[in-house]
């Protein structure tokens, strides 16, 4: 309990608006920082979802919350999952936006220490107020006598002339008639008409129109034959095949519901082992796991396709949440009295830090407190012995 207490007090590298400047310095940014953000969890939207009053939330989030409460977390109004429905701008926007931030950040925070910079001191040496030198022009005329003037002209690119760009692919040689590629025709020439030659093709086919149709129509049927036979396959495993959305190209789609009051154990246990899930537990680890499952795929699904997650990080992501629950869930305490002394440390410290902190005089004002007081009672003795 201490180190977990010391970690949650020494956490420092936390994602909020406020770290960018204010909006003097930086307007929008804050608030763009806190309109991509769930009002749940408070980060960044993961595969967002929105209701039928226009509030978005994470779709884990809002998952997990409506079975407790069957209206918007946002605006109370009644809603259910029935009206989730997918963002996908949201989410566009937030993979935008969490991949510009640090750069953002970075180039607001220069600006704000430039901004609050003390000003250079300004150089007070005196210059000379000569004018300037005039300079000469390079294109300037030359002149060698009074009567005759030489211009330097630049040599452009007669109209009309051919440049590389315009040059064919391949030129015929003046000297042997063969093909040879334009940048190399000097070569070829150079090498007495015996290197450097384009090679063609003889006598190039073109590919029947009809053909290609036919081949693209017996590729479609042996692709729907082969879906088929797999199908057929597939029905016949049995309730012991792990299902995969790997399988097809299909989008995949959202996981019913299921009432765990009307299944045995035994039948929660099968519904896990078509996942490939645990199945150890008792019915209440059970249909928690599968209930937690159910979130977290139909979450995977809202994303974005690019922005999916195979079943295989589903299921670790679904082990590391159940390890991360098994720690932070409270046991009973048989001993109340040996819980409060082995965790007496943590509970000193938790009571300082909820205490207000008070001001610390300074020196100079403790200083003065210390002779008034010493003043006042000389003054009580002098009182006294008189």
């Amino acid at each position: 309990m201490a180190s977990s207490l010391d970690r949650l007090l020494a956490s420092t590298d936390v994602s909020d608006p406020s770290d960018f400047p204010d909006t003097a310095e930086a307007p929008g940014l804050r608030v763009l920082d806190d309109a991509l953000r769930c009002d749940i969890c408070r980060d960044f939207y993961d595969a967002p979802v929105s209701l039928a009053c226009g509030h978005s939330f994470c779709s884990a989030c809002i998952r997990s919350a409506l079975p407790a409460s069957a209206t918007c977390p946002s605006c109370r109004k009644p809603a259910s999952e029935v009206h989730i429905r997918k963002n996908g701008a949201v989410e566009s926007a937030v993979q935008a936006w969490k991949a510009a931030r640090p750069l953002i950040l970075r180039l607001a925070n220069e600006e704000h220490e430039r901004k609050t910079r003390p000003p250079p001191p300004r150089d007070t040496r005196t210059h000379s107020k000569d004018p300037p030198r005039k300079r000469k022009r390079s294109g300037t005329p030359l002149t060698v006598s009074e009567d005759e003037i030489i211009i330097l002209p630049s040599s452009p690119v007669a109209s009309g002339s051919a440049t590389p760009d315009a040059l064919p692919e391949t030129v015929e040689c003046p000297i042997c008639q063969k093909l040879v590629h334009s940048p190399r025709i000097n070569m070829h020439i150079d090498s007495g008409c015996k290197r450097h030659i384009a090679e063609t093709v003889p006598n190039a086919t073109v590919p029947d129109p009809k053909g290609k149709q036919k081949q693209q129509w017996s590729l479609l049927l042996n692709k729907a034959g082969g879906a088929a036979a797999t199908k057929t396959r597939d029905r016949g495993k049995g309730k012991s095949r792990h299902k995969d959305t790997s399988e097809g190209d299909a989008e995949p789609e959202h996981l019913p519901k299921v009432a765990y009051d009307i299944h045995p154990q035994r039948r929660v246990a099968e519904m896990l082992a078509e996942w490939g899930l645990p199945t150890h537990g008792d019915k209440n680890a059970l249909v928690r796991r599968h209930s937690r499952w159910i979130v977290l795929y139909n979450a995977n699904v809202d994303r974005a396709p690019e922005n999916r997650r195979t079943v295989e990080q589903l299921r670790l992501e679904l082990r590391k949440a159940e390890e991360a629950e098994g720690k932070t869930r409270k046991g009973t305490v048989d001993d109340p009295v040996a819980y409060q002394r082995a965790n007496k440390t943590a509970f000193a410290k938790l009571t300082e830090a909820a205490r207000p902190k008070k001001p610390v005089p300074k020196r100079e004002d403790a200083g003065r407190q210390e002779a008034t007081e010493g003043a006042r009672a000389k003054d009580a003795i002098d009182v006294d012995a008189s």
